[in-house]
């Protein structure tokens, strides 16, 4: 898979609206901030492609990236920034959760993680709901350059010991970490294996 062969298709706000033609999909999912923005450009070795907020919950269109012409690498919108008072919380949890359940080109989620809190109640939602419905998935751990060795394994432990059958890639943008592990992912994604 050539990942220089990458670009940015389309932002959509509905199942209905995804690009033509139809390639296999591995979406990005995670907090707000967490960097799945980040990982994009990392994993495809651009610096802007995938663009970044400074203002978490910004973004609000699912981002659709070809990679070869052979699979979307797909960028969800960050949860945890709606207040429990807004009322586009509950139709953007709908939105969010009719996208993963009625697309038959999914077939990994990337669940990104921020190493340094790797205990926050929406992120154990979310694998408890990606396990109850059956879609395949894998945590990433971002931001691990940001913790000594220690502190990393002990997160790392911590998700591990609630969620054992889990696999998890630790990952930075920054260092490139687990980087390799992400293409073969994405390799084997492609090639249906």
């Amino acid at each position: 898979m050539n990942l220089n062969n990458a670009s940015y298709v389309k932002g959509v706000v509905r199942l209905r609206e995804k690009p033509k033609p139809s390639y296999p999909e591995v979406v990005v999912i995670g907090r707000s901030n967490v960097g799945k923005s980040s990982l994009i450009n990392a994993v495809l070795n651009r610096k802007n492609l995938a663009k970044t907020s400074s203002t978490p919950g910004k973004t609000r269109l699912i981002n659709y990236f070809h990679v070869d012409h052979q699979l979307y690498l797909v960028d969800l919108p960050g949860y945890g920034y709606l207040s429990k008072k807004d009322s586009d919380s509950k139709t953007w949890d709908q939105l969010l959760g009719n996208f993963i359940l009625k697309n038959h080109q999914l077939k990994l989620v990337l669940l990104l993680i921020d190493s340094r809190h790797p205990d926050l109640q929406s992120d154990a939602y979310t694998i408890t709901w990606l396990r109850d419905n059956h879609i395949p998935f894998i945590i990433i751990l971002t931001k691990c350059d940001k913790l000594s060795g220690n502190q990393f394994k002990n997160r790392q432990q911590k998700i591990n010991s609630t969620f054992p059958d889990i696999r998890i890639i630790p990952f930075s943008s920054r260092t490139k970490t687990g980087r390799s592990d992400i293409i073969g992912l994405l390799e084997q994604t492609a090639s249906g294996s």
